[in-house]
């Protein structure tokens, strides 16, 4: 059983669901109305949390080659030599479909708002979502024979959203909505729909068949979907759940209140808790920078305990060692004092000698396991100098391989950089990968550069 809290942050107020993945189902346990429910909840048990952002996202689907699409690395270095618009002051986060790939970002300023409050909360989110993502999770998760090409629209009092998605194709289109009246929700929506539609057919190469059939859920009644269907000669559904894997908590008196944001914060915990779905995660890139440090903390303190225990270890030795002596020289005058006072202290310390190597000896077999990254860690962080570590990954442990990226004011520090490391000795391979360079007003210039470190 997995439970998780899905969030999203609004108007300096929380609003959420708590779910419960048990085998193959999940339960909507519970609902949460503001920040008071929430932190009494956190409280009592504290979950894992997925939030939603509710900031402006921007998406863009591009082609890859073949060769673009090897693995993870190959893919982001795509991304970053060519990307399809500025990615200056922004975090993202991409999706494969197929041989196309669609980027999803959002301005950094964004993100750092939405985890300050979430810090002032005490939350820790295990992933930080968009609503495109969500909405996606929602309903292919709910139709999963119509997920190849699907067209469905999100209703709010405030949005109306568009996801048209065709084979490896993406897109979500948001606009502004005011639900005044019902002709005023008549007219927008048709004329919102006509115009993407037909957009999409002549400029994207979407099939009219992709819009065959629109979903459509939120804020909406099933008379109004008719009238729109018959405008547009479209055929509108309204959306429905799979009640055979998503329950409700019987009687719950908040459903129909939070039925407008169901599709975003029901989508955002699907995305986490079932594999084979979309999970769009912007803090994901700054846990590589996390790792860093990471495994100086982890493996260092390894290397200080073992040698503490070792200390400990010879100062028993010691002792054992000196009562010995002291045994020879008193079994010389007296047979009966070596009996009754130094045998006992000789167990005791015998004792506490196969203890201590008990405890030594895993942590021995711990330290030759990590040596490697121990050492590696050490050498690198002492030639760094002004370099930082943007990145640092530990491919194998039998291939001693590591894929290094780092940041720097110039090309000499790196030069400099690469020529100790060889020095050195240590690593049998230094091989630079790729580099680039980047200016801003506020950085006059600063160079990445991806290196592959290789001890055999």
């Amino acid at each position: 059983m997995k439970r998780l809290v899905s969030l999203i942050v609004k108007n300096a107020e929380v609003k959420g669901l708590e779910v419960v993945k048990k085998a193959n189902q999940f339960l909507v346990s519970g609902f949460i109305e503001s920040n008071q429910e929430f932190i009494s909840l956190h409280r009592k048990k504290s979950s894992p949390a997925v939030v939603t952002l509710d900031y402006p996202v921007f998406i863009k689907s591009v082609s890859l080659r073949k060769d673009q699409l090897k693995n993870k690395r190959t893919i982001e270095d795509s991304i970053l030599h060519r990307p399809p618009f500025s990615l200056k002051d922004s975090k993202w986060n991409y999706k494969v479909f197929g041989s196309r790939l669609t980027l999803f970002v959002v301005k950094s300023k964004d993100v750092e708002k939405t985890l300050f409050y979430l810090d002032s909360l005490n939350v820790t989110p295990v992933s930080l979502t968009c609503k495109a993502s969500s909405l996606y999770n929602y309903f292919v998760f709910n139709y999963p024979k119509e997920k190849e090409s699907f067209a469905f629209l999100y209703l709010t009092g405030e949005l109306l959203d568009i996801l048209v998605f065709h084979k490896t194709k993406f897109f979500l289109y948001e606009m502004p909505f005011e639900s005044s009246s019902e002709g005023s929700v008549l007219a927008t929506i048709t004329k919102e729909l006509r115009r993407i539609t037909e957009y999409l057919q002549f400029q994207e190469a979407v099939p009219k068949e992709s819009f065959s059939e629109i979903f459509i859920c939120g804020k909406i009644e099933e008379p109004l979907v008719s009238k729109i269907s018959e405008e547009l000669k479209i055929k509108l559904s309204i959306f429905e759940i799979n009640q055979r894997r998503i329950k409700f908590k019987a009687k719950d008196k908040n459903l129909e209140e939070f039925k407008e944001q169901l599709p975003v914060l029901l989508g955002a915990s699907l995305g986490v808790l079932e594999k084979g779905l979309l999970n769009i995660d912007f803090i994901e890139q700054d846990r590589y920078k996390n790792l860093w440090n990471a495994y100086k903390q982890k493996f260092l303190k390894v290397a200080l305990l073992v040698s503490t225990l070792s200390l400990v270890f010879l100062v028993g030795a010691a002792a054992f060692l000196l009562n010995s002596i002291i045994i020879n020289r008193t079994a010389v005058d007296s047979q009966e004092k070596i009996t009754n006072e130094l045998i006992p202290v000789y167990r005791e310390l015998n004792l506490k000698k196969e203890s201590l190597l008990k405890q030594i000896e895993p942590l021995e077999k711990e330290v030759v396991n990590h040596r490697f990254l121990v050492e590696a860690v050490s050498l690198i962080d002492r030639e760094l100098g002004d370099i930082e570590v943007e990145r640092f990954d530990f491919v194998k442990e039998e291939d001693w391989q590591i894929n290094l990226d780092i940041k720097s004011p110039s090309y000499d520090d790196i030069s400099q950089f690469l020529r100790d490391l060889r020095e050195s000795g240590y690593f049998t391979q230094i091989v630079p990968v790729s580099s680039r360079s980047e200016s801003t007003r506020e950085i006059k210039e600063a160079i990445y550069f991806k290196i592959k470190l290789i001890k055999k």
